[in-house]
């Protein structure tokens, strides 16, 4: 089995697209595990989980990408005005940065 750090976390992007002046992109992406068939199996296009979807969002001059879920929703992580919602996305992430 290859060595998890020779293979890219998102293996493809599947489309990009503008909702609202948002850029949300549907990604493929692996799950790290050395063992897994679906990440490792080197005979499909697309293999990886997923297709999930991300939202785009500028912080601190850089691009991160804000993790939505396997189905579209563009309201979410989206304030009233329909701007990003900074304090919403920094406190879902908050666990995995601990």
């Amino acid at each position: 089995m290859p060595k998890n750090h020779f293979f890219p976390r998102t293996v493809a992007l599947v489309q990009s697209i503008a909702i609202d002046g948002r850029r949300y992109q549907e990604r493929m992406t692996r799950c790290g595990k050395s063992n897994c068939s679906r990440c490792y199996h080197l005979n499909r296009s697309f293999y990886g989980h997923g297709p999930y979807w991300y939202m785009m969002v500028k912080i601190d001059r850089s691009w991160r990408r804000v993790y939505i879920g396997k189905i579209l929703d563009t309201t979410k992580f989206v304030d009233a005005d329909g701007r990003p919602d900074l304090s919403a996305i920094a406190a879902a992430r908050a666990p995995l940065l601990s």
